[in-house]
């Protein structure tokens, strides 16, 4: 796929082409954080074929261990993408003042 992109870059602005390789770049990074999802269900399956005494040990930590998939998937996330970035922290701006404005007396009497 880089590869495709790079021959295609031409036929793109730089910034489109920025942005593509941005994302391919968290595609990728998003793939390698998927064993983590697979690897607890062998763990269990091999649990179910070879019993043993540790067995609801060994199931209750692939589960818990299965669950990180989407938290740190979800980080690669805001590693790679510079807009989810500038939300996440959006409190690292620059800070606004606000001043007061004195109330407006009614007219009359």
């Amino acid at each position: 796929m880089y590869k495709t992109l790079n021959e295609n870059a031409s036929r793109i602005s730089s910034k489109t082409l920025a942005k593509h390789k941005t994302a391919l770049k968290s595609l990728i990074l998003q793939f390698m954080t998927t064993p983590i999802s697979f690897f607890p269900t062998f763990v269990v399956l091999l649990t179910v074929l070879i019993p043993t005494v540790y067995l609801q040990k060994i199931s209750r930590w692939s589960l818990m261990v299965g669950t990180t998939h989407s938290i740190l998937n979800s980080i690669v996330v805001i590693i790679t993408y510079a807009e989810f970035r500038k939300v996440l922290f959006f409190w690292r701006k620059t800070k606004k003042v606000a001043t007061l404005v004195p109330p407006v007396k009614p007219s009359g009497g």
